[in-house]
């Protein structure tokens, strides 16, 4: 058996090659990464296993950049920062998944984007609390608001319109304006 830590290990080395081509075979995908195609079948079962996989391992990455900033003392503002900071380039190799099936009749992922928004919801609580963000808007949408600009970086630094270094700033004043407290008054 493989151990957590070999299954991340092999994630990782397979997340650049379906990241540069998210169709790729798992003969293509275990030539890239320098393994027996039997041995992904193995470990993962099939594509969608290792697709699969992939989407926990983002949800997992997710979750080691929101934990600490929910007990951290600082202001929210700073930790949403902190915490888009770390998203963009973090998810970046991740952005093919946007494009495979979600499902919602797997409660192992339902579990764990549940979590994931919780903890933006913990957040987004603070930073309202602190005066950042208006009282009028839902924290489910909020949190998907956020989302979609770290989605958008992630397509623009793609696709050579923005830079890594550029886009979590980006991410943050597109927050700021829209969601951020003045945003309601239309300021």
């Amino acid at each position: 058996a493989m151990t957590k830590c070999a299954t991340r290990d092999l994630l990782r080395a397979v997340l650049p090659v379906l990241s540069k081509k998210p169709a790729a075979s798992m003969d293509e995908i275990a030539d890239a990464v320098h393994l027996g195609r039997a041995t992904l079948f193995r470990r993962f079962g099939s594509r969608d296993g290792l697709i699969r996989a992939l989407m926990l391992e983002s949800y997992a990455i997710g979750r080691e950049i929101m934990e600490p900033l929910l007990t951290m003392r600082a202001p929210a503002e700073e930790r949403l920062a902190l915490a888009v900071a770390g998203l963009v380039p973090a998810g970046l190799p991740f952005g093919f998944l946007l494009n495979e099936a979600w499902r919602e009749d797997d409660p192992e992922l339902a579990r764990a984007d549940a979590a994931y928004r919780r903890a933006w919801e913990e957040l987004l609580t603070a930073w309202r609390a602190e005066g950042g963000m208006g009282d009028g808007i839902p924290l489910a949408w909020a949190a998907r608001c956020i989302d979609m600009l770290i989605c958008s970086a992630w397509a623009g630094v793609d696709a050579g319109e923005v830079a890594l270094n550029d886009a979590p700033a980006l991410v943050l004043r597109a927050v700021r304006g829209g969601l951020g407290a003045g945003a309601e008054a239309g300021r």
